[in-house]
């Protein structure tokens, strides 16, 4: 199966027997520092999980994204998902990942990590989505930078949350 790199403007759910894990990362110039945020949905859609924290010193949004997609790959395997798709909008950071080719940019350290992340499951693939189909991970980012520790919610989000995930399912504002 190809990866997806289509630019799709909502959320789209995964196969059968797989979870898709959707990510963002958030970045503060200003104090170098990110947050990240994460979703979990099954082939129904249905909310298995959402993850919100902060990701420290991070040198530029490449690199947010990059530690995101890194975390969001942890929490899945801490979930015990065996079959996941990490969705995200950062199309750079989602080629380059998909790429065989060697990376040498600055985040060529994160790219290799996120390969060798594949490992930890049975099938792990990325998949690129616009930002309007990935705004339960924006909110979750947002939300990650006013928490001094991660935050995670299982099954039960919060209500401020549910609006933003019909949303990503519909594409509209």
């Amino acid at each position: 199966m190809q990866p997806s790199l289509a630019k799709e403007t909502h959320w789209e759910a995964p196969g059968q027997s797989e979870i898709k894990v959707n990510f963002d990362g958030a970045y503060d110039s200003r104090g170098k520092t990110g947050a990240c945020g994460a979703i979990a949905r099954d082939s129904t859609g249905l909310v298995l999980g959402a993850y919100a924290g902060r990701l420290g010193f991070v040198s530029d949004v490449y690199a947010a994204e990059c530690k995101a997609a890194l975390k969001a790959a942890k929490w899945a395997r801490d979930m015990g998902f065996t079959r996941i798709i990490l969705e995200g909008d950062a199309l750079t950071v989602i080629k380059k990942a998909n790429s065989s080719e060697t990376d040498l940019s600055p985040i060529a350290a994160y790219i290799a990590d996120l390969k060798e992340a594949q490992n930890w499951f049975e099938k792990c693939s990325f998949s690129h989505v616009g930002r309007k189909g990935n705004r339960a991970a924006d909110f979750l980012a947002q939300l990650g930078k006013s928490y001094s520790e991660s935050i995670v919610w299982m099954e039960h989000v919060p209500e401020c949350l549910s609006e933003i995930i019909q949303q990503d399912c519909t594409g509209f504002q």
